[in-house]
C-alpha cells in the first residue's frame, strides 16, 4: 500500500485512504488544545524547524537575520552535542515522514540519533517555545512515544531509545529527558481513541 504525505495540508495517506497523525491523535483524544498555540507561534515553531533540519544536514544558505539569536542556539546544540543519525545518512534522520501500516497512523520525527548528553540513541522533538512549561512537556512525552512506535516499526528495531525535547531560545538551548513510562501507554490509548471515535477511517 503506497504511502503518500502531501506538504501543503500535512496530511498522511495510505493508498487513498488518510490516516491520522500522531499530533492529530492528541488532539482529537482531547490530550492537547490549541488554546495556547498562536498562528505566529506556530508559523515561528515552522520556520525554526526549516532553519535547523538545514543546518544539520549541511544545506542552510541563508536565514532571516531577525532569527539570529535562536540560530546561536542552534549552531551552540550542535557544537556541544554533535548530533549523529540513527539509520544512514542525516537526511534520513531529519524530518522524515514514518507510517505505520500496522497501527494505521503517521508522524513526522523531528530527529532520531545520537548526541553526547544522551546515552542511548535518541529521538528528539524540536521546541522553540517562549517558555518551557510542563503544560507543553507533558504531551511531548506523548507525542515522543508515538515516533518511538513508528520509528521501531519502520526500522524494525528493538534497542531502547532515549526521548526528549529540546528546547531552543535566545543564544542557548535546554534539553528536557522525557523518561515518563507511561508515555508509550497513554498514547496507545489515544491512538484508541481515536479509532473508537471513527477519525482513522
Amino acid at each position: 500500500m503506497q504511502f503518500r504525505f502531501d506538504p501543503d495540508t500535512h496530511r498522511y495517506f495510505l493508498g487513498d485512504r488518510e490516516i491520522p497523525s500522531v499530533t492529530q491523535i492528541l488532539k482529537n483524544a482531547g490530550i492537547t488544545e490549541d488554546w495556547y498555540y498562536t498562528d505566529e507561534a506556530a508559523n515561528f515553531g515552522t520556520y525554526g524547524h526549516t532553519v535547523l533540519a538545514l543546518e544539520l544536514c549541511g544545506a542552510l544558505e541563508s536565514y532571516d537575520p531577525a532569527f539570529e539569536p535562536w540560530a546561536i542556539g542552534i549552531r551552540k546544540f550542535i557544537k556541544e552535542q554533535n548530533p549523529k543519525p540513527g539509520f544512514g545518512l542525516m537526511a534520513d534522520s531529519v524530518e522524515i515522514h514514518i507510517p505505520s501500516i500496522r497501527l494505521q497512523f503517521a508522524g513526522t520525527p523531528d530527529f532520531f540519533g545520537c548526541i553526547n548528553s544522551l546515552k542511548r540513541p535518541a529521538i528528539l522533538d524540536w521546541k522553540f517555545w517562549t517558555t518551557a512549561t510542563k503544560q507543553v512537556l507533558r504531551p511531548a512525552g506523548l507525542q515522543a512515544a508515538g515516533y518511538e512506535i513508528l520509528i521501531r516499526e519502520k526500522y524494525m528495531c528493538k534497542h531502547r531509545f532515549d526521548r526528549a525535547v529540546v528546547h531552543f531560545f535566545p543564544g542557548d538551548y535546554r534539553i528536557y529527558p522525557l523518561t515518563d513510562p507511561a508515555d508509550g501507554p497513554v498514547f496507545m490509548s489515544a491512538l484508541n481513541i481515536v479509532k473508537w471515535k471513527g477519525l482513522s477511517k
